[in-house]
């Protein structure tokens, strides 16, 4: 991570900043008890924080974007638009008069952005970055097969998944890489035989990604690869709660919930394309049973039907738009970052008033 991504920036006067300003002269030196009060007390003020508070996409919730799928004399044809939380205002972004897939479309942390997949036929795959209102699209990697873009907790890099043709394997096979959200620096992260997807990128800085049947985590390094699932049947769709600590997931048909370790799974709906609401309330799907889009709260109580943006064709691949956010929000992964910039701001006062 660069540099400046961890430089301190002074903000507004707070309550903590305000207190600690009144501070005593101690050892004649109040900067470094003002400056050490104030990330003892951020420090603990983001341990003490609930999931809802540490959202690495937090705000009010927005709209959904989703794939809308149509068919026509046979051919079928993928849409990316976004609609109201009530279900209706369809606003379709990326579309195209014959045969084509626009897919995967994921919000930016700022609620600012969008990226997802064009896809058609006779063409390489485009990872595209567009603005909600479908303003600024901008091409930003091209390959013969892509899917499954997400966007990093601080809004610069996006992971998605590349597929290459394994002559060995007589076979498609995947693997995931990042990229930063202008581009450049294309980085691999995995390098296996196996195909990996549906990836989804949480706020505690862990990446969760099916293969074969079972989910797994790991670090956006590549490190720390860890199995959460084992299962007979296949277990997809993976989406981190606001806070990272849980994960909803897809199940035969089900949509389930666990814990970021991957216990206590439970059953709390039926359907797929599961979505956590950016405060953390809900959880929005597409329902098995009729196609539209349905909300539960994280227990499985209160099944609420929202209905279809669309009159013809199906919904699919939701995610919840932030809102009200803006750059002064922080999961707890930026937390940290931010953390370690105040502890090396405490050692350079300290350091700087002994040299006086």
């Amino acid at each position: 991570m660069k540099r400046r991504y961890l430089e301190y920036r002074l903000r507004k006067p707070t309550a903590v900043t305000l207190a600690t300003a009144a501070a005593p002269r101690v050892g004649g030196h109040p900067a470094v008890v003002r400056v050490i009060i104030a990330l003892i007390m951020t420090l603990f003020a983001a341990a003490a924080s609930p999931d809802r508070a540490q959202a690495s996409f937090p705000g009010e919730n927005g709209r959904f974007v989703l794939t809308w799928n149509t068919s026509r004399s046979g051919v079928s044809t993928d849409f990316i638009a976004t609609a109201a939380k009530a279900g209706g205002d369809l606003r379709v972004l990326a579309r195209c008069s014959y045969e084509c897939h626009h897919r995967g479309g994921d919000w930016a942390p700022s609620g600012r952005r969008l990226v997802y997949v064009n896809e058609c036929p006779n063409c390489t795959n485009k990872l595209v970055v567009v603005r909600p209102n479908g303003s600024h699209r901008k091409v930003i990697y091209r390959a013969e097969i892509l899917s499954s873009p997400v966007w990093s907790p601080d809004g610069r890099r996006i992971a998605f998944v590349e597929y290459r043709w394994l002559a060995s394997a007589g076979d498609w096979v995947s693997d995931i890489y990042v990229i930063r959200r202008d581009g450049t620096g294309r980085t691999r992260v995995t390098r296996t035989r196996r195909s990996e997807d549906q990836l989804d990128w949480s706020s505690r800085n862990r990446l969760v990604f099916s293969k074969g049947r079972a989910l797994f985590t790991m670090r956006p390094s590549g490190r720390a690869l860890r199995r959460l699932t084992d299962n007979v049947v296949r277990d997809s769709q993976p989406d981190w709660a606001p806070g990272g600590r849980r994960l909803t997931f897809v199940r035969g048909g089900e949509i389930w919930r666990m814990r970021a370790s991957g216990e206590n799974a439970s059953m709390i709906a039926s359907g797929d394309s599961p979505t956590w609401a950016p405060d953390g309330s809900l959880i929005a799907f597409v329902g098995a049973a009729d196609g539209a889009i349905h909300t539960v709260k994280p227990s499985g109580e209160d099944d609420t039907f929202i209905g279809s943006p669309v009159r013809r064709g199906r919904v699919s691949e939701l995610d919840w738009q932030p809102r009200g956010c803006g750059r002064s929000c922080r999961g707890p992964f930026e937390l940290v970052m931010a953390g370690r910039a105040e502890r090396d701001q405490v050692a350079e006062v300290v350091r700087a008033s002994t040299l006086r």
